[in-house]
């Protein structure tokens, strides 16, 4: 239990506390870090584009960016490294109870595929949902439980280029598993 307290102050002083800028480096398609550590203070998050990814000279972070970067950089290398008996996990994939079905009316591209995608009917609550983003091209549905798994093993024999048929319409359907901390759309950054 003590290695695990000594973490999470370490954590704090390695930059996992609100007001640490991480910058967001010029790099695409690339994973977000996320960092919890709870303390007798409360619970401490940062999300950092590209902690792993981006070029040490990126010339979209400033110096003090990129030694923030490099100090949670290390803090997550001694965590990884600490002895067999205090060792943490190796890193999961994560995999949350819900997940957000983020809509669109769907509009087929310009560029055809070899095979058109066919049309999948959507297993979950109705679509389009309610919360909105985007200037409202964007819905958002939250989908729970049993519902969610049931979406996951019919979404695993769809592509990108699958459109949902739901309500009589088709949509463009975008999936992302919700944080602990996330519970609604609107707890979703830009919503």
């Amino acid at each position: 239990m003590a290695t695990v307290a000594q973490l999470a102050v370490n954590a704090v002083a390695a930059g996992v506390q609100p007001h640490t800028d991480f910058g967001d480096p010029g790099v695409a398609d690339a994973t977000t870090t996320v960092v919890t550590a709870v303390t007798g203070t409360g619970v401490h998050r940062v999300r950092v584009p590209a902690l792993t990814e981006a070029s040490v000279g990126d010339p979209d972070l400033t110096a003090a960016q990129r030694a923030a970067r490099k100090r949670l950089k290390d803090f997550i290398e001694r965590a990884r490294r600490l002895p067999s008996n205090d060792r943490l996990p190796e890193p999961q994939p994560y995999r949350g109870d819900s997940l957000a079905a983020l809509a669109r009316p769907y509009a087929p591209t310009d560029e055809a595929p070899p095979s058109p995608a066919p049309a999948q009917q959507w297993p979950g609550p109705p679509l389009p949902g309610s919360a909105v983003a985007s200037g409202g091209r964007v819905t958002c549905t939250v989908v729970t439980a049993a519902e969610a798994d049931h979406v996951r093993k019919t979404a695993a024999h769809a592509s990108v280029l699958t459109p949902w048929r739901s309500g009589g319409k088709l949509w463009d359907v975008t999936f992302r598993p919700l944080l602990p901390d996330e519970h609604e759309c609107t707890d979703l950054p830009g919503f």
